[in-house]
């Protein structure tokens, strides 16, 4: 009944769809009754074509750099079908400045957590012996992370470097956790 199976550039789903009056409708599952025909669901590809119903298929894209449009009906192949459009990121510049602000933003959120921890147990700022050795080390370590983010960043040179990197990563977030522990 449905066509299984991949190509090269498709790969197919487990639905049909069927236009009526301009509108496109899918189905994950066919209906089991359907005008005069008891038992749709099982009928034969040929049955399903005649009456309008044919095979979705989604194209295979890069859905980092490229998204699906609306869905039409591919005549010369005969299935159900997406358009592949590419993704606006802006300009090459524009993702640098949002990445440099994530960036701030995120060294801010640091630093007033380091701020908070150091009136803890040195509300006066007289004896810096009064902060942990450990939560010291951690604090160090601000800086060489955060210029090996600048030079991640300065080092792009298209847009496509810039896809998929992070400013705010899972180890940036375990990072302020640990931070954190210390209040």
């Amino acid at each position: 009944m449905v066509m299984v199976g991949h190509t090269v550039n498709f790969k197919y789903k487990y639905m049909k769809a069927i236009k009526t009056n301009g509108k496109i409708k899918v189905y994950t599952k066919l209906p089991k009754n359907w005008k005069n025909f008891s038992g749709f669901e099982n009928a034969s590809k040929e049955l399903l074509e005649q009456e309008g119903f044919f095979d979705v298929v989604e194209p295979v894209y890069d859905q980092e750099l490229q998204r699906l449009g609306e869905i039409y009906f591919d005549e010369t192949k005969k299935v159900f079908t997406y358009p592949v459009i590419q993704r606006d990121f802006g300009s090459l510049e524009d993702i640098k400045n949002r990445l440099y602000r994530d960036l701030k933003e995120l060294i801010l959120e640091i630093s007033q957590i380091v701020s908070a921890v150091k009136n803890i147990y040195d509300p006066m700022r007289i004896d810096n012996n009064a902060i942990p050795e450990d939560f010291k080390t951690l604090v160090s370590q601000i800086t060489g992370v955060r210029n090996r983010v600048i030079n991640d960043i300065e080092g792009f040179t298209t847009v496509e470097d810039t896809i998929g990197y992070k400013i705010r990563t899972q180890e940036a977030s375990d990072f302020i956790d640990v931070l954190k522990s210390y209040l």
